[in-house]
């Protein structure tokens, strides 16, 4: 019989780790295992698309930590082969569905960096640290990160042992990710005069994203005055971060382009990609951009760091230092700041094809499970 998996993750929100949950299923389905995308609650960017709408679970909660009984419901009645869970509040309910059904083995992969800001971290852990889930994620086969960073912090943090902890990274392009340009969505210079060049950001709008940070370096850097900002998706911050552009006075300079599901056609037009996250797992956006082949300037936080080499591939400014995005700014403007050409790049971008990032996930599962 053919084996199941159940991927689990909160909604379908075109993050970074909702995408990663995409290429999952689509590489494990085309490799002969039965897929289920169990989500908390069908909303998000991804919900209309093929794959999802044929491997769906809908347990109809708005948050997976309410979601416990129909996890469990749902593991009860369908006993699949293994689970692969995704997001700390997804991986924290797995991790519970761990101790009523250990026979059944779960992965849980880990996106975002674990150290943060207090009033950035996730309530459990601003409450009562790493403890619960250290001793949750005890029973999990694998935990898997996307970054050798990352990975360091979870030894450290939940004690897992090196040998149960698997680096695989996100892929930019392929199954299930945003590669693929939408023909219905508009072309950026039907809203950017093509005399304009611009700076591009994107994900999504909430604090730890630092798009404050961004937009002060953008109105504080010294560079001709049509220059622009395009800052592309949506979140609970976009009124916030619009009374901020309209108190600088910038409001026909910056843009909030909404959610897209391409950033292809957009990578194409910009000069340069800016990153002001305060904290991040890997940084797919960041990603692309680098696959774009534009200059890249993001904060100096693992992951993040690591998908730039160290600042061998980008330039890296510290979380929060607006004079220092500025100068980056500028610097992109003035040409003193280019895309890297090498072959050093080359071959360090190579660690992230669809291909190498899917041979390590089937590696994983079958280490987990066997074939299907």
């Amino acid at each position: 019989m053919t084996k199941r998996i159940a991927i689990f993750f909160p909604s379908l929100t075109a993050g970074g780790a909702e995408k990663s949950a995409l290429f999952i299923g689509t590489i494990l389905a085309e490799k002969g295992y039965t897929v289920d995308m169990v989500v908390a609650r069908c909303r998000g960017g991804l919900q209309d698309d093929p794959f999802i709408s044929a491997h769906l679970v809908d347990l109809h909660r708005d948050d997976p930590m309410l979601a416990l009984d129909r996890y469990l419901g749902y593991l009860r009645r369908t006993r699949p082969d293994l689970v692969i869970s995704l997001v700390h509040s997804a991986n924290f309910i797995s991790g519970v569905g761990m101790r009523f059904f250990p026979d059944i083995p779960v992965i849980v992969s880990v996106h975002n960096t674990l150290i943060k800001r207090p009033k950035d971290q996730w309530w459990i852990r601003r409450w009562f640290g790493h403890a619960p889930e250290r001793f949750l994620y005890r029973r999990a086969r694998f935990v898997q990160t996307v970054s050798d960073q990352l990975a360091d912090q979870c030894e450290t943090l939940f004690s897992v042992p090196r040998e149960r902890l698997y680096v695989t990274y996100n892929s930019a392009s392929g199954p299930g990710t945003s590669g693929i340009d939408d023909p219905d969505e508009a072309d950026p210079t039907a809203e950017i005069e093509a005399a304009s060049p611009y700076i591009l950001s994107a994900g999504r709008l909430v604090e730890i994203k630092g798009f404050d940070t961004l937009i002060a370096a953008f109105a504080r850097a010294d560079i001709p005055a049509n220059w622009k900002l395009v800052i592309l998706g949506d979140g609970p911050l976009r009124p916030k971060l619009e009374r901020q552009i309209e108190r600088l006075g910038m409001s026909r300079r910056i843009i909030l382009g909404g959610f897209r599901k391409s950033l292809n056609t957009w990578m194409d037009h910009a000069r340069g990609f800016v990153f002001a996250t305060r904290g991040e797992g890997f940084g797919l956006v960041v990603h692309e951009a680098l696959l774009a082949h534009l200059p890249v300037v993001t904060s100096r936080v693992p992951g993040v760091s690591e998908l730039v080499g160290q600042g061998r591939f980008g330039r890296l400014v510290e979380p929060e230092d607006i004079a220092g995005f500025a100068r980056a700014i500028e610097d992109i403007a003035e040409n003193r700041l280019t895309a890297p050409v090498s072959a050093a790049f080359e071959e360090h971008l190579d660690r992230f094809t669809p291909e190498a990032v899917a041979g390590r996930y089937l590696e994983m599962v079958e280490a987990a499970i066997g074939a299907p």
